[in-house]
Formats: structure tokens, C-alpha cells, sequence
């Protein structure tokens, strides 16, 4: 009896090994865990043994890298710092749409009075335009200038006149300044306008009205 249950274990034993020896073989003894069977199990047992484990890596280590990923973004894998994106450029402004200077220098020529020159710059020789001309350039006396005097022509404010494409400025200073004669507002403040007096501006085109 003893050698029968003798001869049981060193078969058990045999079987086994050839279980290990051929998994060795094969390359695969990291699975030897998860490819035995019930039955290598249970002879395994009979011996008062364990299972076989996979083998682990060594101290050094030798787990198996992740595969590289394709660098799609040129960064090679560092934070890409967002970049803002630039503004639109903003239109430059039409030159004929800006509002002439509210101060400009003009030279006494001979023969010249504050009233002919407020006639030329404001289409009127109104008492109150030749004293604020008077009073933007200290003069004591109204007509105490002379020829190549600089006298600073101040404009409170412009009135705009929206052409209509159908008048002329002959027209315009009619309406403006009661005088069709009246063109040399027009002309200094409007300068694109042209100065022959049936010019006629575009439709829409804004005319500057000194005041």
C-alpha cells in the first residue's frame, strides 16, 4: 500500500514538472498561473505544494514602457502656452469726414479789415464776430493790424450740411449765408469742395459750416 501511494506522488511529481519544463521552454512561464488547468492545480496540492505564480520583474525593474505617442502638436509633449490672437485692425477714418480745425492762423494782407476778414472765414461782418476775433488776439482796437499780422481765427462750433447732389454751393451759401456771393467759407472749411460757385458735391457729402 505504501508503495503504491510512493509510486502516485513521484508520478504526480513527474507530471508537474513536464507542465513546467514546457511552459520554460515555450516562453510563456509568466502565464503558467493562468494556463494551468484545474487538474495541474490538484496535482500540484497532492504534493503540498502551491500554484506556480507568474514571475515577477526584477529589483531593477522591467516593466514594459507606453508606447510613444506621435508628437501632433509640436510641443513634444510640454504645455503649450495659448496664445491671443490678434485684433482686428481698425479702419482709418475718411479724411473728408473729420471736422476742420476750430482755430486757424491767418496773414493780414493790405487793404484788410476784421470785418472783410470775418466776411471771408464766417460769410458775415457781424459786430459779433469781429470782436471775438478782436478778443482771441488782444487787440485793443478792432482795425489796429497790418499787413503780415498773424490773427488767430477762432470757430465756436461747425454746422454740417448733408448735400444733397443736386445743389450747387452757389446754392448752399444761399442758404447758409443768405448770399450766393458768400463762397469763401465754404471754400477755406471744404477745401475738396472746389471753389467755382456751380460745383456741385456728391450726394451725402458732409459740408462744414463754420459758426
Amino acid at each position: 500500500m505504501r508503495r503504491k501511494v510512493v509510486g502516485f506522488l513521484l508520478l504526480a511529481l513527474i507530471v508537474c514538472a513536464g507542465i513546467v519544463f514546457v511552459e520554460l521552454k515555450s516562453g510563456r512561464a509568466n502565464k503558467i498561473a493562468a494556463a494551468g488547468t484545474a487538474n495541474d492545480s490538484l496535482f500540484c496540492a497532492v504534493l503540498g505544494g502551491s500554484a506556480p505564480r507568474a514571475p515577477v520583474d526584477d529589483a531593477l525593474g522591467t516593466d514594459s514602457e507606453a508606447p510613444e505617442r506621435p508628437d501632433l502638436d509640436g510641443t513634444n509633449g510640454r504645455s503649450r502656452t495659448p496664445v491671443d490672437p490678434e485684433p482686428d485692425p481698425q479702419p482709418s477714418p475718411d479724411p473728408a469726414e473729420l471736422t476742420p480745425e476750430r482755430e486757424i492762423t491767418h496773414v493780414v494782407r493790405s487793404g484788410e479789415t476784421l470785418t472783410r476778414i470775418a466776411q471771408d472765414y464766417f460769410g458775415s461782418g457781424d459786430a459779433r464776430l469781429v470782436t471775438r476775433i478782436a478778443s482771441r488776439n488782444a487787440l485793443r482796437e478792432r482795425n489796429a493790424i497790418r499787413p503780415g499780422d498773424k490773427l488767430v481765427i477762432p470757430v465756436e462750433r461747425f454746422d454740417v450740411h448733408v448735400a444733397s447732389g443736386t445743389e450747387s454751393l452757389a446754392d448752399i451759401a444761399q442758404a447758409r449765408f443768405n448770399s450766393i456771393k458768400a463762397l469763401a467759407p465754404l471754400v477755406r472749411f471744404n477745401p475738396k469742395l472746389g471753389s467755382a460757385p456751380s460745383s456741385r458735391p456728391a450726394k451725402g457729402t458732409r459740408v462744414f459750416i463754420p459758426r
